[in-house]
């Protein structure tokens, strides 16, 4: 079924790691709620940061988009090696 106007879609960025936080916050999980078209793309940027005393590495985070008024939708996990 596909859509034929704007939805609304969730986009949900989460760290796995409780050292890897998104900036602004105490949080390792971030929202964001978009209107969208059909075909349309949109590039969102979430700021992160690791705590004190956190390693360099890779570290994973999964981001979800789903339809406001759906119960699933597409998860994609990014891998970001984070150095000095």
């Amino acid at each position: 079924m596909g859509y034929e106007s704007d939805v609304n879609a969730v986009v949900v960025a989460e760290a796995y790691d409780e050292n890897f936080i998104f900036i602004n916050t105490t949080s390792t999980k971030v929202e964001s709620v978009i209107k969208i078209g059909p075909k349309e793309t949109r590039r969102l940027s979430f700021g992160m940061t690791l705590l004190p005393g956190a390693l360099e590495g890779i570290y994973r985070v999964d981001v979800t988009a789903k339809s406001q008024n759906r119960i699933e939708g597409v998860k994609v996990p990014v891998y970001i090696n984070v150095e000095e």
